[in-house]
């Protein structure tokens, strides 16, 4: 079978992320924290409403033949909570499979638990308490607007895996280069009496002097006991 090739279909960037989302959408000290969220998920599918690039793929959604990825960030923290880990565990999260249902049910433990609870949590802590729960409005939004049953968790980042491909076509690359290079093909040695080939000095320097040039195993001992005597010979 040959190569699958894979293709961007569409895409789409907005500039919305989970530090800008929370400074524009702060927690409240009091009232309904379900609401608050609820508005951040209802900001980010507003952004995302007008994208119809993508609307070919929507059967594949819809028939359950497609599913979400989520790399890194808040994604992997609703894992971490969803398995409810006692500390956090790249083992366990990286390649998990969640439903939509257990992404919320995520979310809104979180809610519950407030600010304080929160920076207790164990895959969550002091530095993503305030951070978290826009990224899971994020999710919200995405899932709300394309519906499948099922999200794949990733620990790495686009980052690491673009810097991934960009090593494996650097290794291929290199790989080819030692491939064709002259040095690595095979060198038949010309025999007694046969004159080298052109190419075989390219690739075997030695091959270029002829058998008979060389120096046998009784010349080589000769010239080593000349030497030897000539060093012995006290001088005059």
């Amino acid at each position: 079978p040959g190569k699958v090739r894979h293709t961007i279909e569409a895409w789409l960037s907005i500039p919305v992320g989970v530090v800008s989302l929370a400074e524009r959408f702060p927690e409240p000290p009091d009232g309904d924290p379900h609401l608050w969220f609820a508005a951040m998920v209802a900001d980010v599918r507003q952004r995302l409403e007008g994208f119809r690039s993508a609307d070919t793929l929507r059967p594949l959604f819809e028939q359950d033949q497609a599913h979400l990825i989520g790399t890194s960030g808040a994604i992997t923290s609703l894992a971490g909570v969803h398995l409810n880990l006692d500390r956090y565990d790249r083992t366990l999260v990286d390649g998990l499979w969640m439903d939509q249902q257990s992404c919320r049910e995520a979310a809104r433990r979180l809610i519950d638990l407030g600010h304080i609870g929160r920076m207790r949590e164990p895959c969550i802590g002091p530095d993503r308490a305030d951070l978290v729960l826009a990224g899971a409005a994020i999710l919200e939004a995405v899932q709300s607007l394309w519906s499948c049953r099922r999200v794949r968790v990733a620990d790495r980042g686009l980052r690491e895996g673009m810097l991934l491909s960009m090593m494996r076509k650097k290794r291929r690359r290199r790989s080819k280069g030692r491939a064709t290079s002259p040095t690595q093909a095979m060198v038949q040695r010309p025999s007694r009496g046969q004159e080298p080939k052109a190419s075989d000095s390219l690739a075997d320097p030695s091959a270029a002097v002829p058998a008979e040039a060389k120096p046998t195993g009784k010349r080589r001992r000769r010239r080593a006991g000349r030497s030897r005597a000539q060093a012995a010979k006290p001088a005059p």
